[in-house]
């Protein structure tokens, strides 16, 4: 069984990169029965042991090994001044330098307008590569008007071609992955 692991980096709750990353791991459930999807919603750490970068704390600890187990990763951010969040980047900063070896990962992002699209290119891509990730694949921007969102949840995608830029997305995660495990 291949492991999923979707990481919300947002501060608020609920969330629009939650609600994505919701239908990211629904839509891989429906896909690919033998995966299992776990999550991380990083606000819900241990802030004194994200803010004192102490990796040997107890919740960073159990977010570290979620990480270790998984062969796939979605990287979920919201933009803040046209990168991703501090929240989503104190966690980032206190794993270990290999923590993304070995694993695919999607970053995926949500923002107020396609002013920033290109932040998945420069800001999220390179902290992937950093921490030694196998395959970084193309992002997904998505505009925060684009989906309808409730509870936390994903109801509807406004935007057809957002919808098919995530569907499409999470396909070719799905491959990768495979293509990993064999």
């Amino acid at each position: 069984m291949a492991h999923i692991l979707t990481i919300s980096g947002s501060p608020t709750s609920p969330s629009r990169t939650g609600a994505v990353l919701g239908y990211c791991a629904e839509m891989i459930h429906r896909q690919w029965h033998a995966a299992s999807v776990a999550q991380i919603t990083v606000r819900d750490l241990d802030a004194v042991e994200l803010m004192q970068g102490r990796y040997d704390g107890g919740s960073v600890m159990a977010a570290a090994a979620l990480v270790g187990e998984a062969e796939g990763i979605i990287l979920g951010t919201p933009v803040y001044r046209a990168s991703f969040s501090g929240v989503l980047k104190a966690f980032l900063d206190v794993l270990p330098q290999g923590a993304f070896g070995g694993k695919v990962v999607l970053p995926v992002a949500v923002g107020g307008s396609p002013a920033h699209t290109l932040m998945i290119d420069y800001a999220l891509r390179p902290v992937c590569a950093a921490l030694s990730a196998y395959h970084v694949l193309p992002g997904v921007y998505l505009i925060e008007n684009q989906f309808e969102h409730a509870d936390g949840r994903l109801i509807n995608f406004a935007a057809p071609e957002a919808e098919n830029r995530m569907n499409g997305a999470i396909e070719t995660f799905i491959h990768a992955v495979r293509r990993l495990s064999i």
